[in-house]
């Protein structure tokens, strides 16, 4: 279905709040674990989660008749974005099995992020994005955070690369014996 121009005008706003929750995210998560309650830090590490879960799927999902995606705004999408990266569909799986949904997978499934490497191919992706769309679209994405995530202290939160989600499951005997 082709969507009129200010439909996607008014849907490019939703478009740079999952980007910028995504980057915000990833800023609060740069604070130290013992600054902040584990609640707090999973609740955070969750909406990071889904946020990135519909970035993923609005790059590499083909038109539906209600979600928005990007070739809605740039006609060649499918042509033109970068192929999917393992990394990418990697977290997108984990996303899925992790946050998304309660499944029995991810009983056995890593709960770490490399939060780093994935913000690293997710950019390129979203200035691919951006470098495709028409210029007419192009002021629609200028204000969209494409920088680090940073720290409370205004500094890079990305030497910060891993989280987990889901509970951790239980206490490491040998990590105990070191914190006596």
């Amino acid at each position: 279905m082709r969507r009129t121009e200010q439909e996607l005008k008014d849907a490019s706003g939703h478009v740079k709040y999952e980007i910028d929750m995504l980057v915000g995210t990833m800023s609060f998560l740069s604070k130290p674990a013992a600054e902040t309650h584990w609640i707090a830090s999973s609740a955070y590490l969750e909406s990071l989660v889904l946020h990135l879960r519909n970035l993923i799927d609005f790059f590499y999902t083909p038109s539906t008749r209600d979600d928005i995606v990007a070739e809605h705004f740039v006609a060649q999408w499918t042509a033109d974005c970068p192929v999917m990266s393992p990394l990418l569909d990697d977290a997108k799986e984990r996303a899925n099995k992790l946050c998304a949904h309660l499944t029995y997978t991810r009983l056995h499934m890593d709960k770490t992020w490399e939060w780093a490497a994935i913000w690293a191919e997710l950019k390129q992706v979203i200035r691919c994005f951006v470098s495709h769309l028409p210029a007419e679209r192009k002021p629609w994405f200028a204000d969209a955070s494409l920088e680090e995530p940073s720290g409370p202290t205004g500094t890079s939160s990305l030497p910060v690369v891993r989280g987990w989600t889901g509970p951790p499951g239980p206490p490491d005997p040998e990590k105990a014996k070191t914190s006596e």
